[in-house]
């Protein structure tokens, strides 16, 4: 047999609030659930929770949050990094959580469409760290509403 690359898989699962005109923000409820360890198992560090939009308006666009979250190495593997979200979502009223974008450096411009599926972002070395930036729209006739939605990072030791 081959060797095993797996050291750990860690799942970190953020809830998400969102409301229209009034603060967005990501709660500080995080929940990590370790699937899989061997000798040698990762370690890290969240930082940025809560992640907060301000108050935002109908028929926005690329609406930061006040700061990143930070996804530091603190462990002596590497680490891949991948993320996915449901969509935010109010009683029968949701917003596709495409309406939110992230990216590893402050832009924009140049940021992803979160999805449901997992997407790979980046590998991060030992004392190593990444952020992530986050944007939102809202829909011009959107219901003005708090819409919850969850994000899930997947954290695993290569």
């Amino acid at each position: 047999m081959g060797d095993k690359q797996l050291f750990c898989i860690l799942m970190i699962f953020i809830l998400c609030t969102f409301l229209i005109a009034l603060p967005i923000v990501f709660s500080d409820l995080i929940e990590i659930v370790i699937e899989y360890e061997e000798t040698g198992a990762i370690s890290y560090e969240v930082n940025g929770v809560p992640i907060n939009f301000g108050s935002l308006q109908h028929n926005t666009i690329n609406n930061p949050a006040t700061s990143p979250l930070h996804i530091a190495n603190t462990g002596s593997v590497s680490i891949d990094v991948s993320i996915r979200a449901e969509d935010f979502v109010s009683g029968s009223y949701f917003i596709g959580i495409e309406n939110c974008t992230y990216n590893t450096v402050n832009s924009p411009g140049a940021s992803s469409p979160m999805s449901k599926s997992y997407i790979p972002i980046s590998t991060v070395d030992p004392a190593g760290d990444l952020s992530l930036y986050f944007w939102v729209d809202v829909p011009e006739f959107q219901k003005a509403l708090s819409y919850n939605s969850i994000i899930y990072i997947n954290v695993v030791g290569v």
